[in-house]
């Protein structure tokens, strides 16, 4: 009787690795990269015709591959990066697994001359479809150049599922400016055939090499981030909130110098930006986490692009809130005008920096160690604390000097790949002509007393504003303003000067014109009121006059014998009544209007997408976002100059005075050397 099970030979086996390995051209130029890389190359210039299909070169100047070992190259599971299997715990090279070079050479045309520095000549070896063709001597230069011809001849139903050209060379030029990010310090080039359509200078300089990949109007408003914890490094660069993109496309995450995707850093980069940005939309970001090789598996995958995090949630917490601190000490107006062209270099000689964005900073050098951070009440994930990471350093918002920027070229197609940031959107814009559903008294009352209530009356008190002669005698005292909260603010120094269409405030300290939204600023003022009441007290519970029987799957069940006691301290109370049916006796005290099956089904269901248990202010994140727009002043609203100075002073006690709850800008400011631009008088 014939077997049925038969071991498949040699090339049938690379062709069905080279499925998982080479899914397309740009795949090939990653791994050939990713392999000079670890030759210790510092020059690397790939030349691509067509899509890649056709022909993909990589040549650069590394160790080179000494003649004996050139052609165990193209054997399975042949590799100079790892010895055993437990050197993959310290595994400091992007390759590991000696497949890349098997599974491209029997799907295409081969050709790799190599020559170490220290021989006087090099070899050459060409392989077809896996069969080796010719290994002779050759002169060459020092390093390593591979031709792949004819990419996927022998395999004509993968070509059917590539793209267009433009497409994938698209790939692969992406892939290549997320590399050159990884590695500032390696010089890249791109030519398509004999165009160059990308250069790095190679300088070590990461904001030089995301000059060239983003442009130049790009890196001069992003923000640098610096921040550590333990042996966690977290740097790079981010952009302020009203530099965004329609797509993740923007987002470029490194670790230890490889180029990753990761979901869970994503949502931690999305947590930073919470309340900041509008949703669906995205920063532009270019971080680099730099933890030990023991703390993550990168061998997941067989791109090697996904990796696992042994200790992912706290990571992703201190993520999240480098990102918050980084972006909130940046204090964020948004300009006037949103004006993508470059701003203009310094004058020769001036030791000044070029004003790269319009932020509303006090005068005065600050150093890092001068600066002041307040704390930020913030959970982005779990039973994340109320305040930053202890052991987090502060990040380094020192000035940058844009005239390192002179070496690079201007090339305003870098530009190209990214959209234009998407309208604002507009859930949170205010309607009048909806009462609020929770509190339909106070509401009346604002619209039918006679003198309005203050707009910050506590309770049910009202406070009469005050008639004109007392609004001519405020002073700062009388809000508790002193110099220290001067220094801590800047938005203290502003005075109202009037109000626009009965929604927007203008207010100067006397250089500047800020112009508030009065609806937003208002919203955020009653947002973090709203989150400061409901944190104290998060595990008070309610008990239900009947039980309520609920049943999980397998998989909800496993999600909740996990966070039992998590679900505990948030208020739920359970009893365990048959085979994956509990019984829900009590409930968060302070649930708003959702019924508590539906807060514990969104948590397990959050737990079981994210693998990251929510808090409960994210579980009733759109509940206290809507009862704090209801609460707010609304557009067409006359204020009184007293109420005006007291929205100011409020807004500017909040931890995040510059957006609203749903990201909407809550000012925008107007330079005095815009001014004088505009009416031609600089």
């Amino acid at each position: 009787m014939t077997a049925k099970i038969q071991i498949l030979d040699i090339q049938a086996a690379n062709q069905i690795a080279a499925g998982e390995v080479v899914e397309r051209p740009v795949s090939v130029v990653k791994e050939l990269i990713e392999n000079a890389l670890d030759a210790q190359a510092t020059l690397i210039e790939v030349i691509i015709e067509g899509s890649g299909v056709e022909r993909i070169r990589v040549q650069d100047n590394g160790q080179g591959i000494p003649a004996d070992d050139l052609p165990l190259t193209v054997l399975r599971h042949a590799t100079s990066k790892i010895r055993s299997i437990d050197d993959l715990s310290n595994l400091l090279t992007l390759g590991f697994r000696g497949e890349a070079l098997p599974s491209i050479a029997s799907v295409s045309k081969l050709e790799i001359i190599s020559r170490p520095p220290e021989e006087i000549s090099g070899r050459v070896l060409r392989i077809l479809g896996g069969e080796q063709l010719e290994f002779s001597e050759t002169g060459c230069p020092p390093g390593t150049t591979i031709t792949v011809d004819d990419l996927f001849y022998n395999t004509p139903a993968r070509r059917k599922f590539l793209k267009s050209k433009n497409t994938e060379f698209g790939q692969i030029s992406d892939i290549i400016g997320r590399l050159s990010l990884a590695r500032p310090d390696v010089s890249f080039t791109l030519k398509h055939p004999k165009i160059l359509v990308l250069q790095t200078p190679g300088k070590g300089h990461l904001l030089e090499s995301i000059g060239a990949v983003l442009g130049q109007a790009t890196a001069r408003r992003l923000l640098p981030l610096s921040c550590s914890l333990g042996d966690w490094q977290l740097e790079g660069y981010i952009s302020p909130p009203d530099l965004v993109r329609s797509t993740k496309q923007g987002e470029t995450l490194i670790v230890n110098q490889r180029i990753i995707r990761s979901n869970s850093i994503s949502r931690a980069v999305s947590e930073g930006y919470h309340t900041l940005i509008p949703s669906k939309l995205y920063p532009i970001t270019v971080l680099k986490l730099h933890i030990p090789p023991h703390e993550y598996d990168v061998n997941v995958h067989p791109t090697k692009m996904e990796i696992r995090f042994h200790k992912e949630r706290e990571l992703m917490e201190f993520i999240a809130d480098s990102i918050r601190r980084t972006l909130l000490e940046a204090r964020p107006i948004a300009p006037f005008v949103k004006n993508s062209s470059a701003p203009k270099n310094p004058p020769a000689g001036s030791d000044k920096p070029a004003q790269v964005a319009l932020n509303f900073i006090p005068k005065g050098p600050q150093s890092p160690s001068q600066s002041k951070t307040a704390p930020i009440p913030y959970k982005p994930f779990g039973n994340a604390p109320s305040e930053p990471a202890k052991g987090i350093s502060a990040p380094q918002n020192s000035a940058i000097d844009w005239r390192e920027f002179i070496e690079i070229g201007e090339n305003p197609t870098r530009d190209s790949n990214f959209k234009a940031p998407l309208p604002l959107n507009e859930h949170c814009r205010e309607k009048e002509e909806h009462p609020s559903e929770f509190f339909p008294e106070s509401h009346d009352t604002l619209k039918n007393s006679p003198q309005k209530p203050d707009i910050y009356s506590v309770g049910k008190e009202v406070c009469t504003p005050p008639t004109a002669e007392q609004e001519m005698l405020v002073k700062e005292e009388d809000y508790g303003i002193t110099n220290d909260i001067k220094d801590q603010s800047p938005l203290l120094a502003l005075r109202p000067i009037g109000q626009v269409f009965n929604t927007y405030i203008l207010a100067t300290d006397g250089e500047q014109l800020v112009i508030f939204d009065q609806h937003a600023a208002h919203e955020r003022i009653n947002y973090e009121r709203l989150l400061a009441e409901h944190q104290k007290n998060p595990g008070n519970s309610q008990m239900l006059l009947i039980p309520l029987p609920m049943e999980f799957t397998p998989g909800e069940e496993e999600a909740l014998l996990e966070h039992f006691l998590l679900l505990n301290d948030m208020g739920f109370i359970l009893e365990q009544f048959g085979t994956r049916t509990y019984l829900l006796r009590g409930i968060p005290a302070y649930s708003g209007p959702y019924q508590g099956e539906h807060l514990l089904r969104d948590f397990l269901d959050q737990v079981l997408l994210n693998h990251i248990p929510p808090t409960m202010d994210q579980l009733l994140e759109e509940w206290i976002y809507m009862l704090a727009c209801k609460e707010s002043i609304k557009a067409k609203e006359n204020l009184t100059h007293f109420e005006m100075e007291q929205l100011i002073v409020q807004l500017s006690k909040t931890l995040n005075p510059y957006t609203c709850p749903h990201g909407r800008p809550t000012m925008i400011q107007l330079t005095k050397e815009e001014l004088e631009h505009r009416f031609y008088r600089s």
